[in-house]
């Protein structure tokens, strides 16, 4: 979802991959994954067994971060990672609010001479936004009442005609 509305899940998904001509040993690899903004991070889903994952700082969560704070979700891997493999990650949140909302997810590998940086991250922004309230269009049509002239200290009842022609349905309306 490029423009999410509030309330919507945003799911971000990431693949990393080996490109190099040699294995990554376990603990070696670090992935990093970071969003800002006024979301709540809910979900995060590392590859089965192959990689261990936990909130870095600034986590989203109960209480959750002021927007402009980041979250984070660290992973390091489990197992060796071969030359040519990939793994895919993915992350959720909730939007909170309206306005910016940046993903960027970075690998690396310590000891390791890299020779290609430039596709060791990769980043996304999206803009949430408010939707609407369902929109009507409420009219008084009459309004009479009865009896048409009271005596004084006579009850006196009035009695409304109301129109909704759309373009929605529209319940609880108060007069």
């Amino acid at each position: 979802l490029l423009n999410p509305t509030v309330g919507q899940t945003v799911t971000y998904t990431f693949r990393v991959r080996n490109f190099g001509t040699v294995a990554i040993p376990a603990n070696a690899a670090r992935v990093a994954d970071v969003t800002v903004g006024n979301i709540l991070l809910s979900n995060s889903n590392p590859p089965a067994d192959d990689f261990t994952c936990a909130p870095g700082l600034n986590p989203g969560g109960n209480p959750p971060n002021p927007p402009a704070q980041p979250r984070q979700m660290i992973c390091t891997n489990d197992v060796v990672i071969n030359p040519g493999q990939q793994r895919t990650f993915t992350i959720s949140g909730v939007v909170q609010g309206p306005g910016p909302i940046t993903n960027e997810a970075g690998v690396s590998a310590a000891g390791f001479n890299e020779t290609n940086p430039e596709d060791n991250h990769a980043a996304l922004a999206i803009t949430a936004t408010v939707t609407p309230p369902p929109a009507v269009d409420l009219a008084i049509l009459s309004k009479t009442a009865l009896p048409a002239s009271p005596a004084p200290g006579t009850p006196l009842n009035y009695s409304l005609v109301i129109q909704n022609p759309g373009p929605n349905p529209v319940s609880n309306v108060v007069v």
